[in-house]
């Protein structure tokens, strides 16, 4: 099932901003209450079990449906620019952002600043990869955890700017990497309940990642 690109609403030319109402949700509500209510170590774990849970996913599209576009309908924190992946590129993005966090923090953890900005540009997938992205995203999986709990240095002090949340000390970093990936979670639900409508019985790629479990509420 494919959409109709021309359905996306207008955002301005630089998608650099939420729409105002998700935007303050994101900004003053959501993101602020999970860096409230969970601890660092949390977080981490945190992160490692959407990671585990955005495999299962992908365990339920069929290798054809893994590829195909779809507009979702308006999600909090997810841009109206974003709305229009496939699930594959939903993948990637999550895997260049969990990358991007990662390299962020020892920075920060340095006393140093990363020589490149946060941009939503670096940021956008290609939408090339297809099945190959899977392995990566196993690989932030593993990776991502082992530079939290080893390779960061004393400072937790320094801030670093990202274009919605505006400058975050490394904690909040940290935290905002959860926050996205459950985004986009959310955003993996809404394809595939598009795609299937009930109508197709599991996914091909199934095979490749671990046995899909019930429990998996996209609003968790």
């Amino acid at each position: 099932m494919s959409e109709n690109h021309d359905q996306l609403p207008a955002t301005g030319g630089n998608h650099d901003e939420l729409p105002w109402y998700q935007d303050f949700v994101a900004r003053y509500v959501s993101f602020p209450a999970y860096c409230r209510t969970t601890s660092f170590e949390r977080a981490t774990k945190d992160f490692a079990a959407e990671i585990h849970r955005i495999e299962e996913l992908c365990g339920r599209f069929t290798a054809d449906d893994f590829v195909q576009r779809v507009l979702v309908s308006p999600i909090i924190g997810l841009e109206d620019d974003e709305r229009d992946w496939s699930a594959a590129m939903v993948v990637e993005h999550a895997v260049l952002v969990g990358e991007a966090i990662g390299r962020t923090l020892i920075f920060l953890s340095r006393g140093e600043q990363p020589p490149e900005p946060f941009t939503r540009a670096a940021m956008r997938p290609r939408g090339a990869k297809g099945v190959e992205v899977l392995p990566l995203l196993r690989q932030l999986g593993r990776d991502y955890p082992g530079i939290v709990e080893a390779e960061l240095g004393p400072r937790r002090d320094c801030n670093h700017r990202h274009p919605l949340f505006g400058e975050l000390d490394l904690a909040r970093w940290h935290y905002l990497s959860v926050s996205h990936l459950r985004v986009h979670r959310r955003q993996l639900h809404e394809i595939r309940r598009r795609l299937t409508a009930g109508l197709k019985p599991g996914g091909l790629l199934g095979s490749l990642l671990p046995e899909p479990t019930p429990d998996l509420d996209p609003q968790t």
